[in-house]
């Protein structure tokens, strides 16, 4: 998958993700992006959920909009 575009940065430093790339990769309306900025390259990923603590994706568990992953649960709690 391959697209092309050019958009205008608003006043406020805004640009609007043409539709079809967000259907394209599941990017809905409240989804979070992870920006990077690295040289004179900017990217955008759609955010995953990852433990406040290590960053690790696996076997979270939601507390008040923050994941946490059970082993770091299990550590906590000694």
């Amino acid at each position: 998958m391959s697209f092309t575009y050019f958009r205008e940065i608003d006043r406020l430093g805004r640009v609007v993700i043409p539709m079809d790339i967000r259907k394209s990769l599941t990017i809905n309306a409240g989804d979070v992006l992870k920006i990077n900025a690295v040289d004179n390259r900017i990217t955008l990923q759609k955010a995953e959920d990852r433990c406040v603590f290590c960053d690790g994706a696996n076997d979270l568990t939601e507390l008040d909009g923050k994941f946490i992953c059970r082993d770091c649960i299990e550590k906590l709690v000694k």
